[in-house]
């Protein structure tokens, strides 16, 4: 990966947290982003990938 793409991640990854107010605090933090871009949800480590919250929200954004 060159430093222009590592930048452009890490401008992405403070804008995620910033739009929620979450900062990852290790991996596996999840960042939801409605097709518009404008719509963002965070869910922390704790939360597995088939929790039945994560998975509702996944749904429900889809179906939009």
């Amino acid at each position: 990966i060159n430093i222009e793409m590592k930048i452009a991640a890490v401008n992405a990854l403070a804008e995620l947290a910033r739009a929620t107010g979450a900062e990852p605090r290790w991996n596996f933090h999840k960042y939801l982003v409605a097709r518009d871009g404008k719509r963002v949800q965070s869910f922390d480590t704790r939360v597995a990938p088939g929790d039945p919250k994560l998975v509702g929200a996944i749904e429900k954004l889809l179906g939009e």
